[in-house]
């Protein structure tokens, strides 16, 4: 068989899968009365129903402490959240280290050290235990436990606490060398210097209770020194501190959204109860989504239907033939809500219009004499129609181009169906041209092909195509 793969025209298929929206409407109407009753009735006999009723209450607890859970985590972030906040955000309020220029971060630095008059004897076998270690480990002790830099607080100009304070003073101890070395950061040279003054009082202070407790010891102070310089490590600890207050200010909007959201889902929590209107509800919820699915399905049959038809379905069958092809609009009966198909006309339809049947056959009858006086020698050419139409339909529509003709000499006649009538063959035979007929949705392809061929053996010339049936604007 010749026929040929064609594209597939988008807005054809949608009107073809449109076209019979009424028999889509009418057993949406008809699934989502017969579903949505069910689903009703199902609804009503659980109002009464003790293990229903149960099912629902268990089901209903289990639910709601889910949600309490959730909406408890959820506080308990955002109390986090905000505690986190007010702590970032003081510690920068606060913080020395903060407001220290890191482009201008002064230090400073002093040495400590422990001298004792302890001499090795080499001609005594017993040597006296040098108490310079323990001096050490006990000024090292009065600096981690935090006495040194609470006393440096209480004398400061500008108050702070001992957590700030320890990131801008820090101290290293060397026991084996005696050696006690302090360094400072601020946001000045007067406040390094401040620092390493206090320092040396504070080392001071403490000497008197060593001497006491110990023994004689002198604590020598070395490289004393401040200074400026630029430090990078330090602004971008700056920026990560003011950063991770957008960022915990962003993760608590979030949560506070979320808690929205939390709020907003207590209504999705059913009742235990269920009642009459609940009921009614269902089935309305069930008869719409089945409704709609039904319809959609059907819509959706046609449209698979039309893409796999082994019928003619329009004009488009007829377009690489190579020869005219006349469209003749089909009628359609007056129905109701007859806009509905009229706006799906026009929206996927061309341009032939239902009422237009008898201007396009004398049309296309005047073209298809004119063509056969330029094409045929013979003076009064005879064009026999052909096709598997219904014998009265094509002898009516011959009968009908004869009367609308306007080219004299052309004379139009009813041949048959060459596949299946004898006498079919023989009209056209004696016929110069050849009109093949056919009609939408009723004529198969595989007999329009097979005439065609068959026209080829017997050497008469296709003359034309006449669709009759076709779709139209309504």
């Amino acid at each position: 068989m010749n026929e040929q793969e064609k594209e597939i025209n988008l807005k054809r298929l949608i009107y073809k899968a449109l076209r019979n929206w009424r028999v889509a409407a009418v057993a949406g109407i008809v699934g989502a009365l017969a579903v949505g009753g069910t689903k009703c009735a199902m609804e009503m006999t659980k109002i009464f129903d003790p293990g229903v009723i149960e099912e629902r209450q268990t089901e209903y607890l289990g639910e709601l402490a889910l949600y309490q859970q959730k909406g408890e985590l959820i506080r308990k972030d955002i109390d986090k959240a905000e505690t986190s906040i007010a702590q970032q955000e003081e510690y920068n309020e606060k913080s020395i280290l903060m407001k220290i220029d890191p482009y201008n971060e002064w230090r400073g630095s002093i040495d400590f050290y422990v001298e004792t008059d302890y001499k090795i004897i080499p001609e005594l076998s017993y040597q006296n235990q040098n108490i310079a270690s323990q001096i050490v480990y006990v000024y090292n002790t009065y600096i981690t436990n935090g006495e040194l830099y609470q006393y440096i607080i209480d004398r400061l100009e500008n108050k702070t606490e001992i957590r700030y304070l320890r990131e801008v003073l820090g101290a290293s101890i060397d026991a084996q060398n005696f050696l006690i070395h302090f360094n400072v950061r601020n946001v000045s040279e007067e406040a390094a210097r401040e620092l390493l003054t206090l320092v040396e009082e504070g080392m001071r202070a403490k000497q008197a209770e060593i001497l006491q407790s110990i023994g004689e010891y002198k604590l020598l102070t070395t490289n004393s020194s401040a200074y400026s310089q630029i430090n990078y490590e330090l602004e971008q600890e700056q920026k990560d501190n003011l950063q991770e207050v957008e960022d915990l200010k962003i993760s608590l909007t979030t949560k506070q959204f979320e808690q929205l959201e939390w709020k907003r889902g207590e209504k999705n929590i059913k009742e235990p109860i269920i009642s009459k209107l609940d009921a009614v509800k269902e089935g309305i919820k069930t008869a719409i989504l089945t409704g709609v699915v039904i319809g959609f399905l059907i819509v959706l049959f046609y449209g698979v239907r039309y893409l796999f038809s082994k019928l003619v379905q329009d004009r488009e069958e007829f377009d690489s033939w190579g020869c005219f092809v006349a469209e003749l609009p089909r009628s359609y009966k007056k129905r109701i809500f007859r806009w509905v198909d009229r706006i799906i006309s026009r929206w996927f339809l061309g341009n032939v219009k239902a009422d237009e049947y008898e201007v396009r056959l004398a049309s296309a009858t005047k073209q298809i004499g004119e063509t056969a006086k330029l094409s045929y020698t013979s003076p009064e050419p005879v064009l026999a129609l052909a096709g598997d139409l219904p014998k009265e339909e094509l002898e009516a529509l011959a009968a009908a181009m004869q009367k609308f003709k306007a080219v004299s000499g052309v004379r139009f006649v009813a041949a048959g169906n060459p596949l299946l009538e004898v006498s079919a063959i023989d009209t056209i035979l004696q016929a110069d041209g050849i009109v093949l007929a056919a009609k939408q949705e009723y004529t198969r392809k595989e007999s329009v092909y097979q005439i065609k061929e068959q026209l080829h053996e017997l050497k008469k010339p296709l003359a034309a195509v006449v669709l009759t049936g076709a779709d139209a604007l309504m």
